[in-house]
C-alpha cells in the first residue's frame, strides 16, 4: 500500500511539474484537453470493438479517391483546430517557442 501511495505521490507531481512548464503562466486547461481526447479515444476502441464483434468485413483495398478525401479532410481539420487553439494540448513545448501564432499565420 505504502508503494501504491508513492507512485501516486510521483506521478501527481510529475502531471504539476508537466502542466507548469507546459502553460509558461498562461492559464492552459490541460486536464480538460486530456479528458476530450481520453473520450475521443475510448469512443474509437469502442467503435473498432463493435465492428470487430459484428463481423462486417473490411473493403479489399481503399481507392485512392477515398485516400484523397482523407487526406484533404484530415489536413484541414487540423488545421482549422490548431488555429482555433484547440489543439494545444497535443502540441510539444518547443513549438511555442517558434515564435509562430497559428492565429495569425497563414501557415503557408
Amino acid at each position: 500500500m505504502a508503494q501504491l501511495t508513492a507512485l501516486k505521490e510521483r506521478v501527481t507531481r510529475s502531471w504539476r511539474r508537466q502542466q507548469q512548464e507546459y502553460a509558461h503562466g498562461e492559464n492552459f486547461p490541460l486536464g480538460g484537453y486530456t479528458a476530450a481526447m481520453s473520450v475521443y479515444g475510448g469512443l474509437v476502441a469502442a467503435l473498432t470493438a463493435a465492428v470487430r464483434l459484428s463481423g462486417t468485413p473490411l473493403p479489399d483495398r481503399i481507392s485512392p479517391w477515398d485516400t484523397a478525401q482523407t487526406a484533404v479532410a484530415t489536413h484541414k481539420l487540423s488545421r482549422d483546430r490548431r488555429r482555433a487553439c484547440g489543439g494545444s494540448a497535443c502540441e510539444p513545448s518547443w513549438v511555442r517557442d517558434l515564435g509562430d501564432d497559428p492565429r495569425t499565420s497563414s501557415g503557408w
